[in-house]
């Protein structure tokens, strides 16, 4: 006879024989039934790489029956009901099973899935060095999805054009020094590590032309001066009919201009690569006005009037004029541009 018990517990086997009518006595054994251990466990649903999962066995069997655990590469190893801490340094899904054995009772397998998130990576590029109002784009590297949750900081003194969540991103900074750019990212619930890179905005130079006088234009020489800031690259154009016409020192040679009228002159400077703004001035160059001028008449008697007008040109709003009349002349002299009746007494 093949026997089982749906239950566990303890069970009595007997037997009688009948043969012709006559009756044996009655053998009778016991039978110990033991339960089938269960290998159930609780295991958390979700974790993130080289995070801790609980592992805690619910079955019915006792701390010194034999448990069989498969952690699919989780560590540490385990040979007893627990609870554990296991961890998985992969990402992915990750099957535990349990078998038990106990009294020789050996139970079906028991697997639960957890899926192992991967720790989501904060790494991202940008330039080394931005000149002060520059913009760059500061890109995101990283495996994460756009969905993930992204926690920038940009340094003090940013503007940001342009971006949000994983980027990228547009930005400047308007006042100078050391930057430092920082991304943190949470994805399935797993958080990356801190990741910051520093950038250096170099400032622009501030360096101005210092004015310079009219002069005119026989003869005129110039030497332009700068003031202001430092820089370490000079751009200078001296504007038109100059001679030299353009410079490249701090301090250029002396100029001069081979035609008359307004001039502009413009600089511009750098430092460390970074372009300052164009400084401007303007000045005259003035072309001497002629003094021609005419007479009434070649001769008059002594005691009359002669009258002389100016005759020449003149090239700018401002105008003097010096007549000398000569020896004997009424009035000697005179600042009006026609002086009318100068007599003359000898």
């Amino acid at each position: 006879y093949l026997l089982e018990w749906p239950t566990a517990g303890t069970f009595t086997v007997s037997l009688i024989i009948d043969e012709d009518g006559c009756l044996s006595n009655q053998a009778s054994e016991t039978i110990t039934v033991n339960p089938t251990p269960s290998p159930t466990f609780s295991l958390s649903p979700s974790l993130c790489a080289n995070e801790q999962a609980q592992l805690t066995y619910t079955g019915s069997a006792s701390p010194s029956a034999t448990f069989t655990w498969d952690l699919d590469g989780g560590l540490p190893a385990v040979n007893g009901p627990g609870p554990y801490q296991i961890s998985w340094t992969s990402p992915g899904p990750k099957t535990v099973t349990l078998t038990v054995e106990e009294f020789g009772c050996i139970s079906q397998p028991f697997s639960q899935t957890t899926i192992v998130n991967p720790i989501p990576s904060a790494s991202f590029a940008m330039p080394a060095s931005v000149c002060e109002d520059d913009s760059i784009q500061i890109v995101y590297q990283g495996p994460s999805a756009a969905t993930a949750s992204y926690a920038w900081t940009f340094g003090s003194g940013n503007n940001v054009l342009s971006g949000t969540g994983q980027g990228p991103y547009t930005v400047q900074w308007v006042t100078p020094g050391t930057k430092t750019v920082c991304l943190q990212v949470q994805e399935n619930g797993c958080t990356s590590n801190l990741t910051c890179q520093t950038i250096n905005v170099t400032p622009r130079p501030n360096v101005d032309i210092n004015p310079e006088a009219n002069q005119c234009f026989d003869g005129n020489s110039f030497s332009f001066t700068t003031g202001g800031g430092m820089a370490d690259g000079y751009f200078w154009n001296f504007g038109a009919s100059a001679s030299p016409p353009t410079a490249t020192t701090a301090v250029p040679p002396a100029v001069t201009y081979l035609s008359p009228g307004p001039k502009t002159v413009s600089l511009v400077t750098s430092l460390n690569g970074c372009l300052g703004d164009s400084s401007v001035i303007i000045f005259e160059v003035i072309e001497e006005p002629s003094a021609d001028f005419t007479v009434s008449s070649s001769s008059i008697c002594t005691d009359s009037c002669i009258t002389y007008a100016y005759a020449g040109t003149i090239n700018g709003p401002t105008q003097a004029f010096l007549w000398d009349f000569g020896p004997g002349a009424i009035p000697q002299t005179s600042s009006l541009a026609n002086p009318n009746c100068v007599e003359y007494t000898s």
